[in-house]
This record gives structure tokens, sequence and C-alpha cells, in this order.
């Protein structure tokens, strides 16, 4: 981790620390203070020993919060790390929405366009009457469209070509069969 991760999980840390004990406020500080100095008190006339009185009134508040600060610096870099996951599912899925409607996918990159799509679910078949700029749409593995998951059935013919030095390739009355839903 670098130095300034560091620092912002250690701030974090503290902050959720102190939020957790209440001391992000003034008020809290002095009456943990006076709860300190009511536990040195106790502890004086019970024991007759400034020693005991001072571990307790001091110490133990002191170890507390050094622990729950230990524990929020392991725990902090958790929680980011599922905040950044959830950010990036997030960005994930408005991606998936922005979809061409027209545009075929294979491992969620589109690699064709359709023209003139017919679906009919029921019959659980789709036709296009054309895929174009096709050219690494492998027709051998199941594409999306929309939300369906569909396998090539018959293609009746394929152009390809080449112009001013860009490949191009069309799938001309494709029929395909319906196999899911994506």
């Amino acid at each position: 981790m670098s130095e300034t991760s560091v620092k912002s999980v250690a701030k974090r840390a503290f902050g959720e620390a102190a939020e957790a004990v209440r001391w992000n406020k003034p008020v809290s500080v002095v009456l943990a203070l006076v709860g300190a100095a009511v536990a040195f008190g106790l502890t004086f006339a019970v024991t007759g020993q400034i020693a005991w009185s001072a571990v307790v009134g001091v110490a133990i508040p002191t170890m507390f919060l050094v622990v729950l600060f230990v524990w929020k610096m392991v725990s902090v870099p958790l929680a980011i790390a599922r905040e950044a996951n959830a950010r990036a599912e997030g960005a994930l899925a408005e991606l998936a929405e922005r979809r061409h409607p027209d545009g075929i996918y294979q491992h969620g990159v589109q690699v064709g366009t359709v023209r003139l799509p017919q679906l009919e679910p029921s019959l659980g078949a789709a036709q296009f009457a054309q895929i174009f700029d096709a050219v690494e749409f492998n027709v051998a593995q199941p594409f999306e469209y929309r939300d369906w998951v569909l396998r090539l059935a018959r293609c009746r013919t394929v152009s390809e070509g080449m112009k001013d030095g860009v490949q191009s390739r069309a799938l001309n009355g494709v029929e395909a069969a319906i196999i899911g839903r994506r």
C-alpha cells in the first residue's frame, strides 16, 4: 500500500473509531474524561493505591481506543474494497444498459448489427434480414441480441469484402434459435 492510501485508511479508521465511541463531539469527550476520573477515584478509594487507579482511569480506556483503532485499520480496507466493487458493478450494469438496440454481442463485445429483426419467442426463433459489421462474429458460438441468447441456425448468404483497407462481412437471410434469456 502506498503512503497516501495508508494515510487515507488511517484517517477513515480514526473517524470510524471516534464515531463508534461517540468521541466525535466535545460533549462526549468531556463525559468520557469525567467517566475516567470517576473510575480513577473509585479505584483509589477501594485499593488506596494511586498506580492501580491510574491504570483503571487512563490505561483501560486508552487500550480500548487502541484496540478499536487497530480493528478499524483492518476492517476499513475491506470496506473500501466492497465499496469499489459495488461502484464497478454499477458501472458495468450501466454499460450493459448502453448496448446498441440492434447490436449482437459475444462475451460482452458488439460483434455485429442486425437489420429487420423478427423475434418469435413463443416459437423459439428469430430472423434477421442481415447481420452486418460482423467481421468478429463467431457463427459457431451463441450470441446475445437484446434480452435473448441465440444460436445461428441458418444463413442464406455471406458477403465478405475489403474497402479502403477495412474488412467487412455481412450475413444475409439469418435464422437463429432462441436458446435462453441473458
